[in-house]
């Protein structure tokens, strides 16, 4: 985990628009 809370928070939101995103595309 990065020491910085603030990033690791970044990561994780980035991380989840990037799941939505994947299963947004699979849906037709």
């Amino acid at each position: 985990q990065p020491k910085h809370p603030m990033l690791s928070t970044v990561v994780n939101i980035i991380q989840k628009e990037n799941i939505l995103g994947l299963w947004k595309g699979m849906t037709p």
